[in-house]
C-alpha cells in the first residue's frame, strides 16, 4: 500500500518515505506516526490514542510526541505554523488534513505499465498458516533391504524432531505425515489439505558400502522446488550417519525456508503483513551491520509486536540490532545499546524458554559486556535446544576462542560451517576461525580464512580489524597495515583499546600476543 499526497508518497511495504522521488530517512516511530495519522485522516486523532497505538504503551513524554510531529512535519515539508498537512487540534490531537489517495501496490503497477498481477501475488491469498510450517513425508526407499527401511523411517524421525525443536517453522506430526506414504499428490493439494507452505520429500539409496540421501524442499503456494540437496556417505554406524545428515537436513531447510519467508514477506502488500511476514522483513535487514539496515530492521521487528506482541523472534531480533549498534558502536552510546540488547533478549526468553534464539541474542549481548562464562552458558542453552542452530554453533566457537579454548572454538565453527554453507554470517565464521588458526601458529590456512572472509559484501570495520590482527600474527605486514588504513577510514583513531573495548580474550599468551601485533602494525606505519 502507498499513501499518496501533496508532493510525497508513503510506501508501507518499503517501510519509507519519498519527497520529490527523494527517500527520506525517518526514524521508525516518525513513520509509524505518518502511517497512523493518515489512515484516521477522517477525523482528530488523540494524543492518548498515538500512545497507545503508535508507541504500544510504552512511557513516552508529552514533549517527545510534539518532538516526533515537529520530526514527521519537517520529513513531509510541512511545519507548525503553516500546518498543511499535519493540523494540531487544540486540546484534542492531531489531524492529518492534507487530501490523500490510498493505492494498491497492484494498482500502482498496473497504472504504470499496465501488466497483470503475478501468479506468486495472487497465491499469497491462499489463506495458508501465517507461520512457515511443513510437513516431512516419508522418504522413498530406493530398494528393498531393511536397512533402507530403517534408515529412511529414522531420518523422518528425526528431521521432524528437529524441525519442532528449532521454533523457526510448524511441522505436521509424523502420524499425519505417515498417512499420505505411497499416495500421489502434488504439493498444492498437500498445501491445501494440512495447510502447509513446504512439503519435503527425500529418498535413500544403499549400494555396496556407500549410502546417499536426497532430499527436496518444495513451495506449495509456488509448486516449485526451492532447495535440494544430496549426501553421501560410507555406510558404517547407521545411527551416527542418521543423526549426522538430520542435522544437516534441517539446517539447510531452516535457512532456504528463512530465504524464502523474506522474499514471500516482500511481494505481500503492507495492509496484509501479518507478525511473521513482518519479522521475516526484518529479517532481510538483520545481519547487514549497517546503520539504515539496522533502522529498517527494528522498524519491521517493532511492527511485528504491534501485530503480535506475545511472539518471541521479533524481540530476539530487536536484541539483535541493538547488539549491531554497540558493537560497531553506531549511536555513539554503546551502553544503552548493550542494555536495550540484553533487555529484548530477555523478554524473548520470559515469552517462550524453548526458543533457542532468544538465548542466542542474549548470549551476544552478554559477550560485549565481557561475561564470557555466562554468555557461553547462554549459547550452550541454544545449541542444546537446536543442535543444527548453525549461528548458535558459530557463537559458541567464537566465546570459546575467547576462553582460550581454541580446538573447541575452531571445531564449532566447523560445525556451524557444515551445517549453514550459505549462512548470511559466513564471513564472520572464516574471520573468526582465521584468528584461530592464526593463533595455533596454522598460518596458511589462516590467511586462506581470512581473505575469504573480506570478500563478503557486508564486511564491516571490526571484521576488518580481526583480519589485522589476523595478517600481523602470521607476519603478512603488509595486508595488515592496508587493514589498518581501511579501519582508520572508517572509524578514525581506531587503537588497541577500541579493539579490546568488544573482545575480552581471557588467556593472557592470547593477550599479549593480540596485543604486540597490534602494536607492531602501528610501529610499521608510522616508520615508513
Amino acid at each position: 500500500m502507498q499513501y499518496r499526497f501533496h508532493n510525497c508518497v508513503l510506501d508501507l511495504a518499503e517501510f519509507a518515505l519519498y519527497r520529490d522521488g527523494d527517500r527520506v530517512d525517518l526514524e521508525p516511530q516518525v513513520f509509524r506516526l505518518l502511517q497512523y495519522l493518515l489512515e484516521h485522516r477522517d477525523r482528530v486523532v488523540p494524543r492518548g490514542e498515538i500512545f497507545d497505538k503508535v508507541f504500544a504503551g510504552r512511557v513516552v513524554t508529552d514533549n517527545a510526541l510534539t518532538v516526533r510531529i515537529r520530526a514527521a512535519r519537517a520529513a513531509v515539508g510541512d511545519d507548525a505554523k503553516t500546518q498543511q498537512i499535519i493540523e494540531t487540534v487544540t486540546g484534542g490531537g492531531y489531524r492529518f488534513v492534507a487530501p490523500a489517495e490510498a493505492v494498491s501496490h497492484v494498482a500502482a503497477r498496473s497504472r504504470n505499465d499496465s501488466d497483470r498481477a503475478s501468479e506468486d501475488e495472487l497465491l499469497l491469498s491462499s489463506g495458508l498458516s501465517a507461520e512457515p510450517t511443513v510437513v516431512v513425508l516419508p522418504f522413498e526407499v530406493l530398494g528393498d533391504d531393511d536397512l533402507h527401511k530403517i534408515i529412511a523411517r529414522g531420518l523422518v524421525h528425526d528431521v521432524t524432531t528437529r524441525i519442532a525443536r528449532s521454533r523457526t517453522m510448524l511441522v505436521i506430526d509424523r502420524g499425519t505425515a505417515f498417512q499420505f506414504e505411497g499416495k500421489v499428490q502434488s504439493v498444492r493439494e498437500l498445501g491445501v489439505t494440512l495447510g502447509v507452505r513446504y512439503v519435503a520429500q527425500g529418498a535413500v539409496q544403499i549400494s555396496g558400502h556407500r549410502i546417499r540421501i536426497s532430499i527436496g524442499l518444495a513451495s506449495t503456494e509456488s509448486s516449485t522446488e526451492v532447495g535440494s540437496w544430496q549426501y553421501d556417505r560410507e555406510l558404517n554406524d547407521v545411527l551416527h550417519i542418521q543423526d549426522e545428515i538430520a542435522a544437516l537436513i534441517v539446517s539447510e531447510m531452516e535457512l532456504e525456508v528463512q530465504r524464502q519467508e523474506i522474499k514471500r514477506s516482500s511481494l505481500m502488500p503492507s495492509t496484509n503483513l501479518d507478525a511473521w511476514a513482518t519479522y521475516h522483513r526484518g529479517l532481510g535487514h538483520m545481519y547487514r551491520f549497517r546503520t539504515r539496515d539496522c533502522d529498517k530492521a527494528e522498524g519491521f521487528f517493532r511492527r511485528a509486536i504491534d501485530l503480535e506482541s506475545k511472539l518471541p523472534r521479533p524481540y530476539a531480533g530487536l536484541s539483535f540490532v541493538s547488539y549491531e549498534r554497540a558493537y560497531l558502536n553506531l549511536d555513539g552510546s554503546r551502553t544503552r545499546s548493550l542494555r536495550k540488547a540484553i533487555d529484548y533478549a530477555e523478554e524473548a526468553i520470559a515469552l517462550d524458554p524453548t526458543d533457542p534464539m532468544g538465548h542466542w541474542a542474549l548470549s551476544r549481548a552478554l559477550f560485549l559486556t565481557g561475561d564470557l562464562d555466562e554468555a557461553y552458558r547462554e549459547v550452550s542453552v541454544s545449541t542444546d535446544l537446536n543442535p543444527s542452530y548453525a549461528t548458535a554453533q558459530y557463537f559458541s566457537g567464537w566465546v570459546a576462542m575467547q576462553l582460550g579454548d581454541h580446538e573447541n572454538g575452531l571445531s564449532r565453527i566447523e560445525l556451524a560451517r557444515a551445517l549453514s554453507p550459505h549462512d548470511p554470517l559466513i564471513y564472520g565464521m572464516d574471520g573468526v576461525s582465521a584468528l584461530i588458526l592464526a593463533l595455533l601458529g596454522r598460518n596458511d590456512e589462516a590467511k586462506h580464512r581470512a581473505m575469504r572472509a573480506l570478500k563478503h559484501p557486508d564486511v564491516h570495520y571490526q571484521a576488518l580489524a580481526f583480519a589485522m590482527v589476523i595478517f600481523s600474527l602470521i607476519e603478512e605486514f603488509e595486508l595488515a597495515q592496508e587493514m589498518l588504513k581501511r579501519v582508520q577510514a572508517v572509524k578514525p583513531g581506531y587503537d588497541i583499546k577500541e579493539f579490546f573495548s568488544v573482545y575480552a580474550f581471557q588467556k593472557d599468551e592470547d593477550v599479549q600476543r593480540i596485543t604486540s601485533a597490534l602494536n607492531d602494525i602501528g610501529r610499521r606505519l608510522r616508520s615508513r
